[in-house]
């Protein structure tokens, strides 16, 4: 190691998808879960811009599987990673936190360590904030998208949070504006509940009766985030989620629909039959979407995406623009025929869209943003809390912005909880009722 280079290790949990051999992220996702994907990608890329001045380590849970040109070391879980950096003299360790006792344990293992770490929250760990906020090792966590910071930001873990959107490499997405599209609307994603194919599902007999022609295909599968995982009777997705979902998808004769097309898990042969597509669905529900890359990828496709106004859908798609975003069925339905009835207009939504998230979202840009996060955490500079998202028509972002700023001066204002808890409780009730009335 020369001197005066910054040894950063990441964490990778990819035991679960051995098959999937990872070399090179800029040819696209070869058909693994977007937050597997992003950690793979991301010492991929601090490598190939700044190997003169950090040292990447990607701590892997299956290394046989990866082929790189920095240091690869094998773990057996989180905590195994954290003395490994530790053994190694490692500056920093990034990891993805989830409310587990895998990651409890890492929290306590690296405060006997000493050693600096990255919450990189991909998800929002609802039930970590607090241990993640107490823990003085955690020197960041790292917010994925505004959407996502703005809603921590009457927490007491705004001190501590840091805002990089997620990024993509375009370079062999194909989109040269000259594909002719079809009748056909792509949804992508893991299937389960949270991902909401059941809410694609139950609109799309309405969609066949505008465009009895129209056809759909679903890449993805249950078994995206683990190779392992037991499908249902009909190979798609658990057996409890198939059974939500199958009543919507099969004809008179017990088979799948014969406009339907599950294609399963694919790699970036996928991107082809996303650039033909009129519509790209990601995630129709927006439930726990943080950032929402299966929608960068759509628009950097040609795509328009059409999906819920919540979440990190707002960062990432330009309602109007790149896509349309809705919170309901009938609009849902609505947007969907209007894409299929003009292919011209999918087009050039497309082409819109693809021109704002490369913009945004592009890799050359947003690893400048992991540069100096990595420099600021070495140096223990302060952390700046961003200023309120004022260009928001939610007011409920400037009412956490009051309580944040109460809170901080007034001492009797702590002991109010976070909003962040309020709307989960409330989330939470909605998800089940919506469970079992399916």
């Amino acid at each position: 190691m020369q001197k005066g280079k910054i040894k950063v290790g990441v964490y990778l949990p990819n035991g679960n998808i051995r098959d999937v051999e990872l070399s090179n992220p800029e040819i696209g996702n070869p058909g693994i879960g977007g937050t597997q994907f992003l950690l793979f990608s991301l010492p991929y890329y601090l490598n190939k811009y700044y190997k003169d001045k950090l040292e990447i380590i990607l701590f892997a849970e299956y290394e046989k599987a990866i082929n790189t040109d920095y240091k690869v070391l094998a773990v057996d879980n989180l905590i195994d990673a954290a003395q490994e950096a530790k053994n190694i003299s490692c500056d920093m360790i990034v990891f993805r936190p989830s409310y587990d006792n895998e990651t409890l344990a890492f929290l306590n293992e690296i405060k006997k360590l000493k050693i600096k770490a990255i919450a990189w929250m991909h998800n929002t760990p609802i039930f970590l904030l607090n241990h993640l906020n107490k823990n003085n090792c955690i020197t960041r966590c790292i917010c994925v998208g505004r959407e996502q910071y703005e809603t921590l930001r009457d927490h007491p873990i705004i001190n501590k949070l840091s805002m990089i959107f997620n990024a993509v490499d375009s370079i062999n997405l194909p989109n040269d504006g000259k594909v002719k599209k079809t009748e056909t609307v792509v949804y992508l994603g893991s299937l389960v509940f949270a991902k909401g194919f059941h809410f694609l599902a139950k609109v799309w007999r309405k969609i066949l009766e505008s465009h009895p022609d129209a056809k759909l295909y679903v890449i993805g599968s249950g078994k995206l985030y683990d190779r392992n995982q037991k499908l249902g009777p009909l190979g798609i997705a658990d057996e409890r989620y198939e059974r939500m979902f199958s009543k919507y998808i099969l004809d008179d004769q017990g088979e799948i629909h014969q406009s339907i097309k599950f294609l399963g898990v694919m790699g970036n042969e996928k991107y082809e039959i996303m650039n033909t597509a009129s519509v790209g669905i990601s995630n129709p529900t927006g439930i726990s979407e943080t950032f929402c890359l299966s929608a960068v990828e759509f628009q950097l496709c040609g795509t328009p995406v059409v999906s819920a106004a919540k979440g990190g859908l707002l960062d990432t798609v330009e309602n109007g623009e790149g896509g349309y975003l809705t919170n309901n069925k009938k609009s849902l339905i609505k947007y969907i025929n209007m894409l299929l009835s003009n292919p011209d207009l999918s087009s050039k939504m497309g082409s819109t869209g693809c021109t704002i998230v490369n913009r945004k979202f592009n890799y050359e840009n947003i690893i400048k943003n992991w540069f100096q996060l990595i420099n600021d955490v070495q140096s223990n500079s302060e952390i700046e809390i961003l200023r309120n998202d004022q260009t928001s028509i939610y007011k409920l972002k400037k009412i956490r912005e009051y309580l944040r700023i109460i809170k901080s001066k007034y001492f009797i204002f702590k002991i109010i909880p976070s909003s962040i808890y309020v709307l989960h409780t409330i989330e939470f009730v909605k998800l089940r009722m919506q469970k079992i009335i399916s």
